[in-house]
């Protein structure tokens, strides 16, 4: 009866999240209302959205597994990256955003550079994400199989249709306010769940102890391979990021932009806290038990036939933190689609706001089963992240860093060889297996091909 009534209370909990999600939708008048909130959300809020960015199913389940093998140097992608580039986003580019009021990223590097990087970024940008949505709706699966005892599959294609449900209809809206609830199930759960496992601070003091002395390294040792491979997964999403337009959604629904710097900041703080808690409950529960597996801590939680109450609170708050995750994650890439692939194509319609409104919706459909299409491919929740942030690093985090940058650096030729060199070079070096990290070949080609064309254009123009 405990599976049974853990499981009741699930589907309440999706139920309920479901429906505040369309209440809010009501709001939706346009397509900046859809992807943007209209631009009204307040510090809290905007900054709960910003958290719940990616704390999801790679962090809950994924860091925590990869912790107990590997240590801390195992999770400096995630959690560690994401504070980085929520801390270098308040830094240095959230202000920019701000006043660009742009709809999407891509349009930022169209007014910057001009109008065909906008569409370049864009058909880069779009593949980006299907890997981290998919991680996202895998990682439901398992967890609808644990609860209510369903195939993974089945529950991969409830958590698209539950995701699908209130983003296809509210946007931003839904997404935004749904986040706020969503991060209190999370940090309350994940307290919960900690108080259980640690009853009195000795016992906390036993598990860290336990743990291989490597497990604290955070410095690399001293030959290249490992130092590159190191600031890999520094750079995976804590710079590969900062050129996505999730963040960038979330930094202009803010309702002014010392808001939109402070809820970066906020996030990173919350990030770097709350995401140290999954990595202690790893350390504890693989103390006490032998489970093992990606999900072995919703694996070891249900075992704990006597706790519902606990059972439904964690669970609760780990579909909060995957559905916040997977929502955005739809919407960011169809909003790409929606304002830089096809709102072009249709300019003949350019005063129908209906018209782009339901283009908008459809978009946010079509990315959810491209998404869930590879959530089949076979690969773990850990990979489908790293492989999403990786692709938007080496193509597009050095064309809008100089995007920001002064005119005089700004080259349309080198942001579109900057994009595809990197792009070309990191496919590469993983074809052929590389010893130095793959990912700071595409960077570092990037880089070289964007500083390549500026030098060419000048000695052109110099002739």
């Amino acid at each position: 009866m405990q599976y049974d009534a853990t499981g009741l209370y699930i589907i309440a909990f999706v139920l309920i999240n479901t429906l505040i999600g369309l209440v809010y939708a009501r709001r939706v008048r346009n397509s900046r209302d859809f992807f943007q909130a209209g631009r009204r959300l307040s510090l809290p809020v905007n900054a709960a959205a910003l958290f719940a960015t990616w704390f999801g199913a790679e962090t809950i389940l994924g860091a925590s597994a990869v912790f107990v093998e590997s240590g801390l140097p195992g999770v400096i992608e995630d959690p560690f990256g994401a504070v980085l580039c929520f801390f270098l986003v308040g830094r240095f580019f959230a202000g920019a955003f701000y006043r660009s009021n742009c709809l999407t990223i891509n349009d930022y590097m169209g007014k910057r550079f001009n109008e065909s990087v906008a569409v370049g970024s864009a058909l880069l940008m779009i593949p980006s994400y299907l890997g981290w949505i998919a991680a996202q709706l895998l990682a439901v699966g398992l967890i609808l199989q644990h609860v209510l005892g369903i195939d993974s599959t089945t529950g991969l294609w409830i958590a698209l249709l539950v995701s699908l449900s209130y983003t296809g209809s509210g946007g931003m809206w839904s997404v935004s306010i749904t986040d706020f609830m969503q991060s209190f199930f999370i940090i309350a759960g994940l307290l919960l769940m900690l108080f259980y496992v640690f009853p009195d601070w000795h016992s906390i003091m036993t598990a860290l102890q336990r743990l291989p002395a490597g497990h604290w390294r955070l410095l690399p040792d001293g030959n290249a391979v490992a130092i590159s491979h190191y600031f890999a997964a520094w750079f995976t999403i804590g710079l590969g990021s900062i050129p996505s337009q999730d963040i960038f959604q979330r930094i202009m629904a803010a309702r002014d932009e010392a808001t939109a710097r402070r809820s970066a900041y906020v996030s990173a703080l919350l990030y770097l806290t709350v995401g140290l808690l999954p990595l202690l409950l790893a350390a504890g529960i693989r103390m006490q038990s032998d489970v093992s597996g990606e999900d072995f801590i919703l694996q070891w939680l249900m075992q704990q036939k006597e706790q519902t109450f606990l059972q439904v609170l964690f669970v609760g708050a780990l579909l909060s933190a995957i559905l916040s995750t997977t929502s955005g994650a739809i919407l960011a890439p169809a909003s790409v689609l929606s304002e830089n692939i096809l709102r072009p194509l249709f300019k003949r319609h350019a005063k129908k706001e209906g018209f782009f409104l339901l283009m908008s919706r459809l978009s946010v459909v079509l990315m959810g089963l491209l998404a869930a299409w590879l959530g089949f491919s076979g690969q773990s929740i850990y990979e489908l992240v790293g492989m999403s942030s990786a692709f938007s690093l080496v193509s597009l985090f050095v064309p809008l860093c100089f995007a920001l940058g002064k005119k005089q650096l700004r080259s349309s030729r080198g942001a579109h060889l900057s994009m595809w060199t990197g792009l070309l070079a990191w496919a590469v070096a993983s074809y052929l297996e590389s010893s130095i990290a793959p990912l700071m070949i595409g960077l570092g080609s990037s880089l070289l091909a964007y500083f390549s064309a500026v030098i060419a254009e000048r000695w052109v123009s110099k002739k």
